[in-house]
C-alpha cells in the first residue's frame, strides 16, 4: 500500500536554498476542539511533546521531545495568536537555522481543517521535518479519535514517511535549478 503524502515543498525563492513545507488534514472535530488540541500543554503531549510555554503573542514556549537530552529540545517565540483560527511562531532548534511555523485551523463542513506550515527550512532538515511533521499530524488524528498516539509508532512512521519526503524533495531540487524548463 503507498502512503498517501499530506505535504508539499515550496521554494522560498529560485535562488536561495530554503524550503517551505505546507500540509493539510481534515479532521472530525470542531474548530475549538482542534485549536485546543495544538495549543494546550496537556492536549499536546498525547500526541506531541512535551510543551511547556505561554501561547499568546510575545509568549514563548519549549518543545522537550526527548527528555534528558538537550539535543532535542526546541523553543521559540508565539509571533501571533488569534484563537482559534491561527498560531504563528519562530522554531529554533540545535544546529539549524532559525525557522518558523504557522498553524491555521478553518471550520469546514463536517469538521474542522488543519494547514501547517514550516517556512524556511534548510534543503538538509526538509524531508525529516515533512516526515516528521505528517507522523505527528497523524498521531493527532489518532488522539482526537480517542486512540493511543505516541511511543514508538512515531518512529517507525517517520521511517517509513521519509523516503517519500526525500523523493519530493529531490523533485523539488530537480525542478528549480538554473537552466530547468519545468
Amino acid at each position: 500500500m503507498a502512503n498517501v503524502i499530506l505535504g508539499r515543498f515550496q521554494r522560498e525563492t529560485p535562488a536561495k536554498k530554503r524550503v517551505h513545507l505546507m500540509l493539510e488534514q481534515h479532521y472530525d472535530t470542531t474548530a475549538l476542539d482542534l485549536w485546543n488540541a495544538v495549543t494546550d500543554p496537556d492536549r499536546l503531549a498525547r500526541w506531541f511533546a512535551s510543551v511547556d510555554g505561554d501561547f499568546h503573542e510575545g509568549g514563548h514556549f519549549v518543545v522537550d521531545f526527548e527528555e534528558g537530552d538537550a539535543s532535542q529540545i526546541a523553543s521559540g517565540e508565539v509571533t501571533k495568536c488569534r484563537a482559534p483560527e491561527e498560531l504563528q511562531v519562530t522554531w529554533n532548534f540545535p544546529g539549524e537555522e532559525q525557522s518558523g511555523v504557522e498553524i491555521s485551523i478553518h471550520q469546514e463542513s463536517g469538521g474542522a481543517l488543519l494547514k501547517l506550515k514550516h517556512l524556511r527550512l534548510s534543503e538538509r532538515a526538509a524531508a525529516e521535518y515533512g516526515a516528521g511533521w505528517q507522523a505527528y499530524i497523524e498521531a493527532l488524528g489518532a488522539d482526537l479519535n480517542g486512540e493511543s498516539a505516541r511511543g514508538p509508532a512515531w518512529d517507525d512512521r517517520w521511517s517509513i514517511l521519509l523516503p517519500d519526503y526525500q523523493e519530493l524533495l529531490v523533485a523539488l531540487t530537480r525542478s528549480t535549478k538554473p537552466g530547468s524548463t519545468s
